[in-house]
């Protein structure tokens, strides 16, 4: 073999080496550890898949010399939030948006890379990092909602969208049930099993039956017993003033425990007497749920059949006509009452 072709070999098989050796940018990101440099990024407990299997899923190099000092040597492959949009479905297309995503400013509350907390929530971000922004001061409450205070916001509400009014993710009554199907132990005491109350009940409380279990009970927390929204007696038995009973007044007529005679405030009436009144009024004034279930009951004006009073749950017996009726509880004998005028 002459020299001429021994050289010209050797020099076909330095092409192809070199040649070889070129990497587009794409291969360049995808091949170099870019964790050498930037690895504390990555180092959260919870770490975005994209991250893990490659850079160059979300970046591209931009064709300069990196690292280099004032050169930016790679780009996101799209602006926000189309970049998530690639792999995440579209968080903006219903009628009520979280801010933050209406802006497409999805890097507000999650990290891209990796995060300390669940969800690839950032890390600056508090326990609860609902509350870094909306500001509830549940100190000093007289009631808290369990999922309130213990930083379960997503259980009610959805972070990124909703078809209902405040983010929630079904309409208050369905939102509300998810949980009251059933008793539940809360500050003490056992909450009856709404659903059931509502279901095996023929008369449904006005605000429920309209989809409002927030007419009367805050949903976060209370200055007041139970969640409500104003006053009401937590005891069977409560001096009759009003401002005791502010939380029924809101939408009932207040002279149905304020004056002995009424032909309107109240149809539990004989003639003119108001028979709320006559129950009511003094010192140690009947609560309304001596007699009535704020819910759902099986009798109409939510009259239950038997009320809980003390051991003992007292019949009611009571029975309805077209101009009033009668009851005969543990109380007293078979009563009538009539709202006829004579």
């Amino acid at each position: 073999m002459n020299n001429l072709l021994i050289y010209t070999i050797l020099a076909f098989v330095v092409f192809i080496n070199l040649t070889s050796s070129i990497q587009s940018p794409y291969e360049q990101v995808r091949r170099t550890d870019c964790k050498e440099c930037h690895g504390d990024i990555m180092a959260g407990e919870y770490v975005h898949p994209v991250a893990v299997d490659g850079c160059s899923l979300c970046h591209a190099s931009t064709g300069e010399e990196h690292p280099n000092t004032d050169v930016t040597g790679f780009k996101l492959i799209a602006d926000y939030p189309q970049i998530c949009y690639g792999c995440h479905d579209d968080k903006n297309n219903k009628d009520n948006v979280h801010y933050p995503v209406q802006d497409g400013l999805c890097s507000t509350c999650h990290s891209p890379h990796s995060s300390s907390n669940a969800s690839l929530i950032l890390d600056d971000f508090s326990e609860n990092s609902c509350t870094d922004c909306h500001v509830m001061d549940m100190e000093g409450k007289k009631s808290v909602h369990d999922p309130a205070g213990s930083a379960s916001c997503t259980n009610c509400h959805d972070p990124h969208q909703s078809d209902y009014p405040r983010m929630i993710r079904k309409s208050v009554n369905d939102l509300c049930l998810d949980c009251h199907n059933k008793s539940v132990k809360s500050d003490g005491r056992e909450i009856q099993n709404i659903k059931a109350t509502l279901d095996q009940n023929n008369t449904i409380h006005d605000p429920i039956a309209n989809g409002d279990c927030i007419i009367c009970h805050l949903p976060h927390d209370s200055d007041f017993p139970r969640l409500l929204i104003s006053e009401y007696p937590i005891r069977q038995f409560s001096e009759a003033k009003v401002e005791n009973f502010e939380l029924c007044f809101l939408c009932h007529d207040s002279e149905m425990i304020t004056a002995d005679s009424t032909e309107y405030a109240t149809n539990f009436r004989n003639g003119i007497q108001n028979l709320h009144y006559f129950h009511i009024n003094g010192s140690k004034g009947r609560n309304c749920n001596l007699c009535h279930n704020a819910h759902g009951a099986p009798n109409k004006h939510l009259i239950e059949e038997t009320v809980r009073y003390g051991q003992w749950d007292m019949p009611m017996n009571a029975e309805f006509n077209e101009n009033g009726g009668s009851c005969a509880t543990g109380c007293h004998r078979k009563l009538e009452y009539s709202r006829v005028i004579n």
